[in-house]
């Protein structure tokens, strides 16, 4: 009998060490390369965006001189984000189908009540995988920009995987111009809607260095 083998008890005690080491540290991990991935595309996103709204006003002019769509009407705000962002949104494209085919179609806020979208927004695709969903606001010369960083996947939630933006244009000078929704709130104020609806996350990962520092 070889007395340096292990013995069927000391293997079964070691494998279960193992799997009580695995199953305490595994969900940690996860949740880190979750957190990652997302500021990863999150970081992207915004980038593609900044450059897309600022090489059209190189070309176009400022944005509170672009002319917005005279009603709100799906192929005429096509026309529009084409013009004046989507051509500049580095290999992206137009969903087909409309939004019903792309992105999410029943968001929810981070307390888990149901958040809304109009339906003549426009969805374009990223190489990534991340959508970028633009609504236009009409009576305020604005547009709501969320980005979807992993599509329909789920569990398309404010701060988890949809994350909210907005842009100026059309009117008088801009002062937001480009960037995460309530970038003019305090921290504080930020961490205070991220946590409750999810809405200013972006804004508040931003002001922390490109990190989340909420529950996620």
């Amino acid at each position: 009998m070889n007395k340096n083998a292990f013995t069927l008890a000391e293997v079964l005690i070691t494998l279960g060490i193992i799997g009580v080491v695995a199953a305490l540290t595994l969900p940690s991990l996860i949740a880190k390369y979750q957190k990652q991935q997302t500021i990863t595309r999150l970081k992207k996103a915004y980038s593609v965006l900044y450059n897309a709204y600022n090489l059209s006003q190189a070309e176009n002019g400022l944005a509170r001189d672009w002319i917005e769509p005279e009603a709100n009407v799906y192929a005429d705000n096509v026309n529009f984000l084409q013009n004046y962002i989507g051509q500049y949104l580095y290999k992206a494209s137009i969903c087909p189908g409309g939004n019903a085919k792309c992105a999410w179609s029943d968001a929810k806020y981070m307390d888990g009540s149901p958040a809304l979208l109009n339906g003549q927004s426009v969805t374009y695709k990223l190489l990534d995988g991340t959508f970028l969903r633009f609504w236009l606001f009409h009576a305020m010369h604005f547009c709501y920009i969320w980005v979807d960083t992993n599509g329909p996947k789920g569990p398309n939630t404010y701060g988890k995987d949809i994350f909210y933006f907005r842009m100026d244009y059309g009117y008088g000078p801009s002062p937001e111009g480009f960037g995460p929704h309530g970038a003019t709130n305090t921290r504080e104020e930020n961490l205070s809607e991220c946590e409750t609806t999810g809405v200013d996350c972006a804004a508040l990962i931003m002001k922390d260095g490109w990190e989340i520092n909420y529950k996620f």
